[in-house]
């Protein structure tokens, strides 16, 4: 006889009663090379829980019509051997409930999460002068944190006591998201050298300075701009051609690779497609650009099967082009309003330091003893990043919609590889999306034929 389905509070060791005839099918997340601008977090369908004195104990009686409580559990669910953490949510009530559950606890601490929280109100340095200021934050080898600023007369009215546009490296802006929620976010991409030269402009950031000549102190203060670190983490994956896994207490992002150890599987069903639905030239393009020839500069192109232009993904990130979509000095920011609440990345690199900062409308150049050296950024090479690995799976595709029944195990070892060996399907597949019956056993893919 088939073991049940066991869902298991984790607060509580309490197990949930579950209905006789429960279907929980869990839906793999992850990249999908069909559908690039995808990156999720796996989570099952909607399916019901019976209103039973232990589930509604468990529950916080939730369900009464005078209580205003959500439902969000930490809980272990397992079926035979296999056995993951998730939350577990209701999502409405009637004779029983509805609920689903989702296999990423720790998106649960960031899902909603503006990253402007990360920094406010945090003294950046006290007792300093304005030149000591001035040249501390932009100084990215001191130990102080790591941002520094520019901005011109078109952002900062003189007189006044803030300044905006800071500059902070991505790989700061992780670590400070790890320390504000405790989450351990790693992956192929933090050793990237394109990653650890990337900065990240927040404009809503402002530098507030308080006290009196000489010994001043400097906080941030950022201002709710609705930039989510979610859409950040995707932002990142997006531009490097990454997948994400959410586990119950780290975030992983992995550089995309059809390489592991594939599981073997036969006894499928399925139905054969050789249309991918990409074009001929598939574009990974950028939201913001002045001009058509700038709007794809410096992306990547996947050939694939189809005929014309299509884009496929379309970055939030906006590359500048002001300086004719090569170099960009952070004082244009000033003055180019395309940037505005835009999320602003590119890789730094080293202009003569006879240019300025601005800070409460003085300049502060090597006259001022400020002789460090400034940034320009230019925009990224993305060529390679997608086309190397798509270019041979879509140019001639073989897709298959597949089912078959899969034991536990061989379904958590397809998610963690995605990839297929069959000897009746005569090759090896990467499992594009996946949906696993934990009640029955029965998986329905979407699975891509990878050459060999």
């Amino acid at each position: 006889m088939p073991s049940p389905i066991s869902i298991i509070v984790q607060s509580t060791g309490i197990r949930l009663d579950v209905l006789p005839d429960t279907t929980v099918e869990m839906n793999m997340g992850g990249i999908s090379l069909l559908n690039l601008q995808d990156r999720t977090a796996t989570y099952t369908n909607s399916f019901k829980l019976p209103r039973t004195p232990t589930n509604e104990q468990q529950f916080g009686f939730a369900s009464s019509p005078t209580r205003s409580n959500k439902v969000s559990l930490a809980v272990t669910i397992s079926k035979g051997l296999f056995s993951r953490s998730a939350i577990l949510k209701v999502d409405s009530f009637d004779t029983d409930y509805s609920c689903t559950v989702s296999f990423g606890d720790c998106l649960e601490l960031v899902t909603g999460q503006h990253y402007e929280y990360l920094y406010q109100h945090i003294p950046i340095m006290s007792n300093v002068d304005e030149v000591t200021f001035v040249r501390g934050i932009r100084d990215v080898t001191s130990g102080l944190p790591v941002f520094f600023l520019h901005t011109s007369q078109d952002t900062m009215p003189i007189a006044t006591s803030k300044t905006r546009n800071l500059f902070v490296p991505i790989s700061d802006m992780i670590d400070a998201i790890e320390t504000a929620t405790g989450i351990t976010i790693g992956g192929t991409i933090l050793t990237e050298a394109d990653y650890l030269s990337s900065f990240l402009c927040l404009p809503n950031f402002w530098v507030t300075r308080s006290g009196t000549v000489g010994h001043y102190t400097y906080t941030l203060d950022g201002t709710d701009s609705g930039n989510l670190i979610t859409d950040l983490l995707k932002e990142i994956a997006l531009i490097f051609f990454c997948d994400v896994e959410f586990t119950p207490t780290s975030i992983n992002i992995n550089k995309a690779t059809l390489t592991g150890t594939p599981t073997e599987a036969d006894g499928f069903t399925f139905t054969k497609s050789t249309v991918s639905g990409l074009a001929e030239s598939n574009i990974i393009m950028y939201d913001v650009a002045k001009t058509i020839l700038n709007k794809y500069w410096g992306a990547d192109t996947i050939t694939a099967d189809g005929t014309g232009l299509k884009e496929v993904v379309k970055l939030k990130t906006y590359m500048p082009a002001s300086l004719g979509g090569v170099l960009w000095n952070p004082i244009i920011l000033g003055t180019d309003s395309d940037a505005t609440n835009k999320i602003i990345i590119g890789t730094k690199q080293l202009v003569p330091d006879d240019t300025f900062i601005m800070y409460n409308g003085v300049s502060h150049d090597s006259t001022y003893g400020v002789d460090e050296d400034n940034y320009s950024f230019q925009m990224y090479d993305l060529s390679g990043y997608y086309s190397t690995l798509l270019d041979p799976i879509f140019l001639a595709p073989v897709l298959l919609d597949a089912t078959c029944y899969l034991d536990p195990i061989q379904a958590e070892n397809i998610m963690t590889s995605r990839l297929i060996l069959s000897r009746q399907l005569q090759g090896l597949y990467w499992v594009d999306s996946m949906a696993y019956d934990l009640t029955s056993g029965r998986v329905k893919m979407k699975l891509i034929k990878l050459p060999q």
